[in-house]
């Protein structure tokens, strides 16, 4: 789990050894001025760095534990709404409304393409309520449109009220639609569905192994190869190359032929790269 929150090399070095080293010096000039310069004073400080070092291990035990459970909600949520967003309408609905249930006394009733019906009690009485899913984008937008289709669905199941789970973007709008609306109508933000879905779903080991293999892939998925030498760019490296060529003529900059030099192997390459075959 470590290996997702470290910072980069030089980071971890400060952290690791010019902190230390840090501790140690400050303890023993602190024991030297106490009692002057002599091996008291050495022995002493070196005994309360070695004191401060556990110290410092404590702490950042705490803080890495405390940044691994923040990490582990937040990508668990941020899996889980995906999760949503591939899924039927039902079952989209259903796994909202168990969202929902960790915070609020709700009782799962039926579950239909309208929504997922709910039985809600509070100390002032018991009511129905249809909890429904929106199936969006994190950049899309919940438009009044889509809000008066929720009504719509609220009145057609004969519930009391609805609540309204967008995995997209709750515009101004569309908030003062439903405050207005005859059928009252609870909208929910994503990022609050996220701190749901990632306390009761955190990731695991082996979707944060798998999420870091499909990062890497995203980045090094491309070879350099095949994005810098293809057929089509030929023509551009050469008239790119044989213009810095004819510009050092000119000027004998030394920079204008160096880089002439590589446009014109990098055209060479892509006339001697395989055109291959297109992929999906």
């Amino acid at each position: 789990m470590e290996i997702y929150l470290r910072k980069n090399r030089l980071g971890k070095w400060l952290d690791g050894v010019g902190l230390r080293l840090m501790m140690y010096l400050l303890a023993i000039l602190w024991f030297m001025h106490l009692w002057g310069i002599g091996v008291p004073a050495l022995l002493a400080g070196l005994a309360l760095g070695t004191l401060g070092q556990m110290l410092l291990a404590s702490v950042r035990q705490r803080r890495l534990l405390k940044r691994e459970t923040s990490l582990r909600i937040r990508l668990g949520g941020e899996m889980y709404l995906e999760e949503m967003l591939l899924s039927s309408a039902e079952q989209a609905h259903r796994m909202a409304a168990e969202l929902l249930a960790q915070r609020y006394p709700l009782t799962l009733q039926q579950v239909t393409e309208d929504g997922a019906l709910c039985r809600l009690t509070t100390p002032r009485g018991e009511g129905t309520v249809l909890v429904m899913c929106l199936r969006q984008t994190s950049q899309s937008d919940m438009s009044p449109g889509d809000a008066a289709s929720c009504l719509r669905a609220v009145r057609k199941t004969g519930a009391q009220r609805g609540v309204v789970c967008p995995l997209g973007k709750i515009p101004g709008k569309t908030a003062t639609y439903t405050e207005k609306a005859a059928i009252p109508l609870r909208l929910i933000p994503r990022q609050q569905l996220e701190q749901l879905a990632g306390r009761a779903h955190p990731a695991t080991d082996e979707q944060l192994v798998a999420l870091g293999q499909r990062k890497h892939q995203i980045l090094h998925g491309i070879p350099l190869k095949n994005g810098l030498m293809k057929q089509e760019k030929a023509p551009r490296y050469m008239g790119y190359g044989t213009a810095l060529m004819l510009f050092y003529l000119v000027s004998g900059s030394g920079w204008s032929l160096l880089m002439g030099a590589v446009c014109l192997l990098l055209g060479v390459g892509s006339l001697l790269t395989p055109a291959g075959d297109e992929e999906l």
